[in-house]
């Protein structure tokens, strides 16, 4: 009795339905991120702008830094997907 060997050439159309669901999570997980990454793109700009239109005693450095940490841990996250 010979066992069949699957053709190495031969490719699957489809993937199975666990897979599929997992990439469409991972996938949705990374578009929240990118969007949270675009968002505190645009605070880090505007508190750069904030900061560059205030005297320098008044500049909020700590808006500053605190959205450089945000999307500095947002872009962690994405790597990790």
């Amino acid at each position: 009795m010979a066992l069949e060997r699957p053709d190495p050439g031969a490719t699957k159309a489809e993937a199975p339905p666990k897979q599929v669901a997992l990439a469409m999570e991972q996938l949705t997980e990374a578009a929240r991120i990118i969007a949270d990454i675009r968002v505190g793109a645009d605070r880090f700009l505007e508190a750069l702008f904030v900061a560059a239109s205030a005297p320098p005693s008044a500049r909020p450095i700590h808006l500053i830094q605190g959205e450089e940490s945000a999307m500095q841990e947002n872009l962690q996250k994405l790597r990790l997907i």
